[in-house]
């Protein structure tokens, strides 16, 4: 075991994060969709104090997806930068080898 390598396969990483990019993006569409029903039903079919507490209840609910997804956005992005410079850390460190 003590031979074994710790790496990373950069082209699988890159279509996992594609993956996690395209849920993302799905999740916005969603909230619209959402968005659009809720306004739907209290604009137009149901009234009154329930309706209005309906609402507000799925706004909440979306709110705290919408904080959940801008999360996965920053993890997103710091894994791209991760793998960004260790590209580049890689590639420098066979320069200096080949240099030597």
């Amino acid at each position: 075991m003590a031979n074994e390598v710790i790496g990373i396969n950069y082209s699988q990483a890159d279509d996992e994060i594609k993956r996690i990019e395209e849920g993302i993006s799905n999740l916005h569409t969603n909230f619209g969709l959402i968005d659009k029903a809720t306004n739907d039903i209290v604009n137009n079919a149901w009234k009154g104090k329930d309706a209005e507490a309906y609402k507000n209840s799925i706004d909440s609910f979306t709110e705290v997806l919408k904080k959940q997804t801008e999360g996965l956005t920053t993890l997103v992005n710091i894994l791209k930068r991760q793998i960004d410079e260790d590209i580049a850390h890689e590639a420098e460190q066979a320069k200096n080898i080949q240099n030597k």
